[in-house]
């Protein structure tokens, strides 16, 4: 029960935790890459930087195939056990990688919210050697989604700049519920993620609650014959909230070791 809880279930919430912000960075991703998907589907302008294949570096896909397990491996705790001989990694690495990642979804999210969605919305009223032009132009920004630089003025410039048609723009963006291209190994998503750890937290509440009990049960009544008096109950109470004096018997505690549990302080 101890291994239980305090090695392969805290491994495991170590585990989970730390996959956490690299699922949710890759959720945004796929909804980013469903979002340029339809544009695609609307108006017949392929995008080949965006939705490039793993091979092109700045495309949507390489940037979820870098969140995979497989490629997280290097950054998250150990499967089961740690090398109790090493030192604790501070994740640096881990959020340094995590962070480049980032930077250039943030990006694509301004080429694909500001820019692409904003013609796709239009584009009943565009002109449309114009419009196919300005989407071109937004996709190769994706090329420079890695660096810092906000690309904000620039999309907003590209857009402005397509010539329209003598129409009533259109006032609304369409929803998309594209499917998420789903790749041969499955990769948790961050609800299930918060899933488990959901239901990792129960279990070890669960075995600690039952552990408590039966040891409790084991040192305080079995052999107790005598087992019922108010003191008897009393102790069994300090017991499970971890008193470890409790457990040697009532007249070990003393306002010191009282404040020590509790991390108290005494005045003297």
């Amino acid at each position: 029960m101890f291994l239980l809880v305090t090695v392969f279930l805290k491994q495991r919430t170590l585990r989970l935790a730390a996959q956490l912000p690299a699922s949710r960075l890759r959720d945004s991703l796929q909804e980013l890459q469903t979002a340029v998907k339809d544009v695609v589907s609307a108006t017949g302008v392929q995008l080949p930087v965006l939705l490039g294949d793993g091979k092109q570096t700045h495309s949507l896909q390489t940037l979820i195939d870098l969140l995979l397990d497989a490629k997280l491996e290097p950054y998250l705790p150990a499967r089961l056990l740690s090398n109790p001989f090493l030192q604790p990694n501070a994740g640096t690495d881990y959020q340094q990688y995590l962070s480049g990642i980032a930077t250039q979804q943030q990006n694509d999210a301004i080429i694909v919210g500001d820019g692409l969605k904003r013609v796709r919305a239009m584009w009943p009223t565009l002109d449309k050697p114009s419009a196919s032009q300005a989407l071109q132009n937004l996709d190769a920004f994706a090329n420079q989604a890695a660096t810092s630089t906000s690309i904000q003025s620039d999309v907003k410039t590209v857009v402005d700049g397509i010539k329209r048609n003598d129409m009533k723009l259109v006032g609304h963006l369409l929803a998309s519920d594209l499917e998420y291209r789903q790749g041969e190994e499955h990769t948790p998503t961050t609800h299930e993620i918060l899933f488990e750890l959901e239901s990792v937290s129960f279990l070890g509440w669960l075995v600690w609650a039952l552990l408590t009990f039966v040891l409790g049960y084991a040192a305080l009544i079995l052999n107790h014959h005598g087992f019922g008096t108010a003191q008897d109950l009393f102790k069994c109470f300090l017991w499970g909230i971890g008193i470890q004096a409790a457990g040697q018997g009532l007249q070990a505690l003393n306002p010191t070791s009282v404040a020590t549990t509790f991390s108290f302080q005494v005045g003297r």
